[in-house]
């Protein structure tokens, strides 16, 4: 998961969108719930984890990788750190956890996390931990992010969002997700570098509700510019 639009009032409302960009042939599955877990998540076959989720209480987690830095194959992988973190009755708990975390556990990530009262985040470079709660209102959390690399990906995003309004429809963030600039492929919520194999493989867009289940879910399984986005209650899954 390489880009994260989220935006909160505190009211336990939640808008996500989110793109997920990885290898494009490693192999994963689309969200379900997950048995005897309480949350509903895509799975990376690969490491057996996912990039994020949505429990039944109503938290909602997602991590990004960081650009540039090192990293170690005999660390565990991220997507552990999001099944832990959807066990989690509320945020403010994943927050207590993950400030003992151990460093050299995982390679460096931006793990975000909400029910919409609050909203978190935790990013690590690969050996310090940072932590920080996060103000209502619009946030965009990317593998650039916290001066990973330029922010030039972040600064498109929210000159885009702020054309769209305080409140931009499910349809809006969907173009969002999948705008493609060819001039700046790595820089473009919607990645295709196919001659490195790699490219945007998967898209959310969330509307979160106070009670979970009338929550909206929209999935599009593919990159965003080509694939149609599958809409349904949160409930459907349960």
């Amino acid at each position: 998961m390489c880009t994260v639009i989220a935006r909160f009032a505190g009211d336990g409302r939640l808008q996500v969108a989110a793109n997920r960009d990885e290898v494009l042939v490693r192999p994963a599955s689309s969200p379900r719930l997950w048995p005897k877990q309480g949350f509903v998540a895509p799975r990376d076959e690969v490491g057996g984890g996912s990039w994020l989720g949505l429990t039944t209480r109503g938290l909602f987690v997602a991590v990004t990788n960081r650009f540039a830095a090192p990293k170690d194959d005999l660390r565990e992988s991220r997507g552990q750190l999001v099944l832990e973190a959807l066990r989690h009755p509320t945020p403010e708990a994943i927050h207590a956890t993950l400030s003992t975390l151990a460093p050299r556990r995982f390679n460096a990530f931006h793990l975000f996390y909400s029910d919409g009262v609050r909203a978190f985040l935790t990013w690590h470079d690969g050996t310090v931990l940072h932590q920080r709660e996060l103000s209502p209102g619009l946030h965009v959390v990317t593998e650039r992010s916290f001066a990973a690399a330029e922010p030039e990906r972040v600064r498109f995003i929210r000159e885009r969002l702020a054309a769209l309004g305080p409140k931009p429809t499910a349809e809006e963030l969907q173009v969002l997700l999948g705008t493609h600039r060819p001039d700046a492929p790595l820089d473009s919520p919607c990645v295709h570098v196919p001659d490195f194999g790699y490219g945007t493989r998967s898209s959310l867009v969330l509307f979160k509700e106070p009670a979970v289940e009338d929550s909206e879910w929209r999935w599009a399984e593919g990159p965003p510019d080509r694939t149609p986005f599958t809409r349904q209650r949160f409930g459907a899954f349960l």
